[in-house]
């Protein structure tokens, strides 16, 4: 099947949960305040995408492309960001709980007040990103490259050792 091609569309508010969005091309694409619960979005294009709001819950971004784009204030709790590209993204203030991101670079992303609580961060790079005010109870930090580049030892949880 085709990817679909939704580059540079305005999506603004839609209604887009439980779709099949895999390997989609949605570079700057405006989805702020869209409905992406459950949505596979595997493999796709979303760089600099601007997501501010969205709800993201349960969503598949497994390898997803999310470079710069905008995530401020979304809801990812639940979701599966294996290996997804999140550098220099700005997420601030958005809602990671439980969400996997093992393996996700999120280098040089805005962190600042995200709710990592409960989520799987083994393997993540996080070197060089703004984590002010971000929350990790619980949170996975197994192998986790943290923002000072240290590697975090195996059974790092809430913070890294």
């Amino acid at each position: 099947a085709k990817s679909i091609r939704l580059v540079n569309a305005n999506l603004e508010k839609a209604n887009l949960s439980h779709a099949r969005f895999s390997h989609a091309q949605l570079d700057r694409a405006n989805l702020q305040q869209a409905q992406l619960i459950g949505t596979q979005l595997d493999g796709s294009h979303l760089y600099d995408a601007n997501l501010e709001q969205a709800n993201l819950s349960q969503a598949n971004l497994n390898r997803a492309n999310l470079e710069q784009a905008n995530l401020t204030e979304a809801n990812l709790e639940d979701s599966n960001l294996t290996e997804a590209v999140l550098s220099y993204a700005n997420l601030e203030g958005a809602n990671l709980q439980r969400a996997n991101l093992s393996k996700a670079k999120l280098n040089n992303a805005n962190l600042v007040d995200v709710n990592f609580d409960a989520a799987d961060l083994t393997g993540a790079d996080l070197s060089n990103a703004d984590i002010n005010g971000a929350t990790f109870h619980n949170a996975i930090l197994d192998y986790t490259l943290w923002i000072n580049r240290k590697r975090c030892r195996p059974g790092s949880v809430g913070q890294c050792k």
